[in-house]
This record gives structure tokens, sequence and C-alpha cells, in this order.
């Protein structure tokens, strides 16, 4: 009697667990689709603001009108960061961001990243250094995209705070880790900033969190670190962040790609037999 009793309660314990899981899925599912919604809904007349403030950078201005309208650029920028942030935090927590892997040129894409902070580090008269290892392969596979999103995140924070000095990327090989057809790779990007206080270091790759030297600079939604963190983990890679109160921040993510084979298509429908060259070298901005 005590033995069937006991698996009575076993099964009904076990019906409560899976109905609380379906509710709690359900909860983030519904969360992740009304940020979607919201997201998108916002996007429009965000869009048509920034179209009008690029109508205006085109017209004849004085001084002041000209800093209202850089303003205002500025202004839409951010806020459209702030809604990537929480799109792609909703989507890792329902577990839709997709990884697809595909043949890509890791070089190249570490050089197209800082392009697009070039007029934000001229204005900051910052130094801009990048330095890839000769034995980076020219072909590797992975997801291209997501090593963006947080490359583009990681150099996006050593811009905003960063009021000084030089911010330096870094991309080379773990040989030591290195295992056949799969190597290593470790982007390091490092900054002269405000740095992190010691015992903030810990909170910042949860969500929502920032610095509390990092909240007097600027505004944000303390997402760019979890999303980074949650993005390479998904790439099955790591996360470490050194910093140091007045003196600087150096982050570096390590990730396993994959080498192309012998005779393996690549984008374009073509196959690699040989590694092609790339360019190498440093930028300075």
């Amino acid at each position: 009697m005590g033995v069937t009793r006991n698996i009575t309660n076993a099964k009904a314990t076990r019906e409560k667990l899976i109905l609380a899981k379906q509710v709690a899925d359900e909860a983030v599912q519904s969360k992740a689709d009304f940020l979607a919604f919201m997201t998108h809904e916002i996007r429009t007349p965000m869009n048509g603001i920034h179209g009008i403030f690029q109508l205006l950078d085109m017209t004849t201005l004085d001084q002041d009108q000209q800093s209202y309208v850089d303003t205002g650029l500025q202004a839409v920028s951010a806020m459209t960061d702030l809604m990537n942030n929480i799109l792609d935090f909703s989507k890792l927590e329902a577990g839709k961001m997709d990884v697809n892997h595909t043949a890509f040129e890791l070089s190249q894409l570490i050089h197209s990243v800082p392009k697009l902070f070039q007029a934000q580090i001229a204005d900051k008269n910052l130094s801009l250094n990048l330095h890839i290892a000769d034995n980076i392969p020219e072909q590797l596979q992975g997801e291209p995209n997501l090593i963006r999103q947080v490359l583009l995140n990681l150099l996006s924070n050593a811009v905003k705070f960063t009021n000084e000095g030089e911010i330096a990327i870094t991309l080379s090989v773990l040989e030591d880790s290195a295992k056949q057809h799969l190597v290593p790779i470790q982007i390091t990007i490092q900054d002269t900033g405000i740095g992190i206080a010691q015992d903030q270091l810990d909170k910042l790759f949860s969500p929502y969190s920032q610095g509390k030297n990092h909240q007097r600079h600027t505004v944000g939604t303390g997402l760019g670190l979890a999303i980074v963190k949650n993005l390479v983990e998904l790439m099955d890679g790591s996360v470490t962040l050194e910093s140091t109160l007045g003196v600087g921040t150096t982050i570096s993510i390590t990730l396993p790609l994959h080498t192309l084979q012998p005779e393996q298509p690549i984008p374009g429908g073509e196959s690699l037999i040989s590694p092609q060259q790339s360019t190498r070298g440093t930028i300075s901005g």
C-alpha cells in the first residue's frame, strides 16, 4: 500500500513539473513574440525619423543646426542598438537564435567590423590597431553572422568607454589546443578606457547588469555582454574578461572553428583546392 502511494505521489509530482515547465516555456515564448512584435513596430517610425535626419544632414545648415542633426542621428543610432539588443536577447531566451555553419574568410570579417566605427573613432581621436597572426587559415567554417554580431557588441563597448588612447584587436590561434580539422581561434579586444571595478566583473555577463562606473558615462539595456556570452557559448566557445578601473579592459573570446577539407564546396559553388591569400596588416584610425 505504501509503495503504491509513493508511486502515485511521484507520478503526480512529475506531472506538475511537466506542467510547470510548459507554462514557463509558453511565458518565455510569449515574451519573445511580444518583444519581436514591438521592436518591429518601433523600427518603422524610427526608420522614418532616421530618414528625416539624413535628409536634413544633406541640406545647408548653420553650426547650431548641424549640431542638432548630429545629436539626432546619434540618438536614433543608440535607440536602434537598444532595440536590436532586446530582440536578440529575447531570441536567445526562446531558443530561436539559429546557428548555420558556412565557409567564410575570418580575416576579411575582422577587417570589415572596425570600418563601421571609423567616424566615432575619429571624433574621439582614438587609435585603432588590428593585428592578425600569419597562421590564421584563409578559409574556415563556422557562423560568421554570429561572430560579426559578437565583435560589433564588443567593439561598440570599447569605443563607447574609451575616451583617449587606443583600441587593439588581435586575432590568433591557440596552437596548443589545435586538433585535426579544428582550429581554436582567439579574438582579443583591448582598450585604454575607463575600466571596470573588480567587484563588478562577475556581474557584467548577467542580463540587465552594468558596471557602476559605466552607468555614470552612458545608458543602455545592460544586455550587450550577456548577449555576447550567450552567442559565444552557442558556438561552443568561451569568454574571458580582465579590467582595471581607470586603466582599461581586455576581453577575449575563443571559438572552435573548422578548417575546410580539399574539394569541400564554398559559397558561390566553387571548390577549395588551395588557400587563397588575403590582406593582412594593421589598421590605424
